[in-house]
């Protein structure tokens, strides 16, 4: 069987880390099942994917030209993709980035992976410009078509599930739940970064990952944490927030109320950073925080769980189905209790070794990756067996 994967879209985030991981895992499987894989991606894409090999051993069609941004994806995904599809002989498409194309017979599965268009009234979440407002409620719209058209449909948490069908209300032929997943062993490469040197990164140290979205929450943690290293002034404490720009005025913004309070020694923005570093910072750290008050399956939540981690948590959204007792939980939108769980597992060492062998476990309970693509690639082809 041929099955098709719609990479059109901007590789990045968790979204990308997931299909890497699938194309990855699928690689072993594909001649002992009799499987092909058809890769339709954009030149930039390829190169990302080629970077960590995830495009090893795959048929990839690269569509140059195609430009970053929704617009230009969907004239790539609607006019030329259902093209291909015919031309490659594909027999089920799968589709891991929210849309499915509109005008092709070949059968879709589409996995939604973005939950902001139906979360647009929560804090942090609501788009303040037009443009903005209008690519949300564009996807939302392609979001709930492709749900009807699709031949299956993988939601990423049932929190999502539940929240589509009461906001949508459209009836869906074939669905399943399936977790994003993390590896469970510290990589060789993670072993030999010399982050403190590359980064002035020194122990004990919170860290943070996400990109500077203001639904990301970072300015609270900031401040929450600009008022814990008030209390303790003769601590090294440091924060470490790993992530890209997102919203550059967003981060702006906490850069001038960094140097407002001469903090610039204590709190770090390192920028985005190679998996392999991220992997030995998590290992490292006092305490991971993940302060996001919208999101569907966090992978940087998922890794920090199976790094071991001890972790404060946002009580929100999809994060209590995620990590259950495996963390300590606070509100994203009140910086005092980000200080109050800060402090908390900063000076209690009991808590936070509990945590961490809590954050194993929880690990152990959401699955790895060749899990998580085994059943994700059971469900392809069981959604391709019920249309021939």
């Amino acid at each position: 069987m041929r099955i098709g994967i719609d990479a059109l879209w901007t590789l990045h985030g968790g979204s990308f880390t997931n299909l890497a991981q699938l194309l990855m895992a699928w690689r072993s499987r594909v001649s002992a099942e009799n499987l092909e894989i058809v890769l339709f991606t954009t030149a930039s894409g390829l190169q990302r994917l080629e970077s960590c090999g995830a495009a090893d051993g795959v048929e990839v069609v690269a569509l140059g030209g195609t430009r970053a941004g929704q617009f230009s994806r969907m004239i790539a995904e609607q006019i030329k993709l259902p093209i291909l599809l015919k031309r490659f002989k594909v027999e089920l498409l799968f589709c891991p980035a929210n849309m499915v194309p509109l005008a092709t017979r070949t059968p879709c599965v589409v996995a939604f992976q973005n939950a902001a268009p139906f979360c647009r009234d929560e804090a942090g979440v609501a788009p303040t410009s037009l443009s903005d407002r209008a690519r949300l409620a564009c996807l939302e719209l392609f979001m709930k078509i492709s749900a009807q058209r699709a031949a299956g449909v993988i939601f990423i948490s049932q929190w999502f599930q539940k929240h589509f069908h009461k906001k949508a209300r459209i009836k869906v032929s074939k669905e399943v739940v399936i977790h994003r997943a993390a590896d469970l062993r510290l990589s060789g490469a993670a072993t030999r970064v010399p982050f403190r040197e590359t980064t002035g990164v020194k122990p004990p140290y919170f860290l943070s990952v996400a990109h500077f979205y203001p639904y990301k929450c970072l300015e609270e943690l900031v401040k929450g944490f600009l008022s814990l290293a008030k209390t303790m002034p003769a601590s090294s404490l440091q924060l470490v927030l790993v992530g890209g720009d997102g919203y550059p005025e967003y981060r702006r913004r906490i850069e001038h109320l960094v140097d407002a309070r001469n903090a610039r020694e204590k709190i770090l923005m390192t920028g985005p950073l190679p998996a392999a570093s991220v992997e030995r910072l998590l290992r490292e750290c006092a305490v991971f925080v993940f302060t996001s008050n919208c999101e569907n399956c966090p992978t940087a939540l998922i890794e920090a769980l199976a790094s071991g981690a001890a972790i404060a948590c946002s009580d929100g959204a999809v994060m209590r189905e995620i990590a259950h007792d495996a963390v300590m939980y606070f509100n994203p939108n009140d910086p005092s209790d980000v200080n109050r769980v800060l402090a908390r597992l900063i000076s209690d060492p009991e808590l936070a070794r509990d945590l961490r062998q809590r954050a194993r476990c929880r690990a152990q309970e959401l699955g790895g990756v060749q899990e998580m693509a085994a059943k994700t690639l059971a469900f392809l082809t069981g959604v391709a067996d019920t249309r021939n």
